[in-house]
């Protein structure tokens, strides 16, 4: 479904995808600038998408991650066949991709979902336009690199900007309201009551979460084995009050959640493990019934979340950096900032005026 494009429909059969997989060919064949390796054959360009899932996935690169990738590419040809801009590989340049941007920042989000109103549909946010115009940058440089392309056009195509909001959290006060919240005499509440635990004492991704298996758990070393992204595995700490929260989950109710054999720590009746949804589903009931306003509350703000108690907590970037398993120091970084509320009050203190009209008072 193409979020942004109102000519598509919700779950039918796009007729320009195959429009432009059944006719448009991967090279111009009366354009005497093709290279050897385009003249070889002619490939659609669902043909070449197809090479490039592969060489996604040889990078392991994850199944979500690459169907992402493919789908704002295939977005990105819908729109030039829409647009009559669909061209050879070779004559697609940065003017064709600055008209899809500029299309892309005056679309509406789901314009066929009736299930929402014109109200509260807006624009595309500019997260999500810079995203699809990565992916396009992405693979036109993936063609280059594989000589599809004699240059890549697209290399100095600028990024577009996008805001520097604050990484969203919930502060220790409101995570033990949220905590209070759950029922842990139930099946239910005892299970989403770890599954609350564990991203907030040391950050794991929900997808990391619901895929634990009880034999990933060190329990004497206090250590969870977890996949994270490019299938690279890592050990995650836990305290020992985790610890404890979790053997009491496995001694007792979960045996009556899933199956005797069952592998994952957190399944669902058929041994499967627990949706991501499901996790989504559960905090935002969990919110309501905590009563707390203006608060965000979804798996991720938890690992926002520990992050930055983390370093508040006097704990090193390093440190943190591989525990959240990312591969660059600039991504912990940004849980470096403070609070408001810190801020106002390390103001309050040293600002000059304070010194000098305030503190002596």
């Amino acid at each position: 479904m193409l979020e942004s494009d109102g000519a598509t429909k919700g779950g039918s059969h796009d007729p320009l995808l195959g429009c432009f997989t059944a006719l448009f060919i991967w090279c111009d064949m009366a354009d005497s600038n093709y290279n050897d390796k385009a003249n070889s054959f002619s490939l659609s360009w669902e043909t070449i998408l197809d090479e490039y899932k592969q060489a996604l996935e040889t990078v392991r690169k994850s199944p979500k991650t690459i169907s992402g990738y493919l789908e704002n590419l295939r977005r990105y040809f819908i729109f030039l066949e829409a647009h009559g801009l669909m061209k050879s590989v070779h004559k697609l340049d940065k003017r064709d991709l600055g008209e899809y941007l500029r299309y892309l920042q005056n679309s509406v989000r789901w314009p066929n979902n009736p299930h929402i109103s014109e109200d509260h549909r807006g624009r595309l946010s500019p997260f999500t336009v810079r995203a699809y115009v990565r992916d396009i940058k992405t693979f036109w440089s993936w063609l280059y690199k594989e000589g599809y392309i004699d240059n890549n056009p697209l290399a100095a195509f600028s990024l577009p900007a996008v805001p520097e909001n604050l990484v969203r959290t919930v502060t220790p006060e409101q995570f033990l309201i949220l905590h209070s919240s759950i029922d842990r005499s139930t099946l239910e509440g005892s299970k989403y009551y770890c599954m609350l635990l564990i991203p907030y004492d040391n950050g794991v991704r929900v997808s990391e979460l619901v895929t634990i298996r009880v034999t990933n758990i060190n329990f004497q070393d206090k250590t969870i084995k977890v996949m994270g992204k490019g299938q690279i595995e890592r050990l995650v700490p836990i305290t020992v009050y985790t610890r404890r929260q979790i053997m009491k989950y496995i001694d007792g109710v979960r045996s009556n959640s899933c199956p005797e054999n069952c592998p994952y720590l957190f399944a669902d009746l058929d041994g499967e493990p627990i949706s991501i949804n499901s996790v989504y589903q559960f905090m935002r009931r969990l919110l309501a019934k905590s009563k707390l306003k203006e608060v965000k509350f979804y798996p991720h703000i938890l690992r926002h979340s520990f992050a930055t108690q983390f370093l508040a907590n006097g704990g090193n970037i390093a440190d943190l950096k591989r525990i959240l398993g990312h591969k660059s120091l600039a991504t912990t970084i940004r849980y470096t900032h403070s609070q408001l509320q810190d801020i106002q009050k390390q103001h309050a203190k040293f600002s000059p005026v304070a010194e000098l009209f305030m503190n002596k008072t």
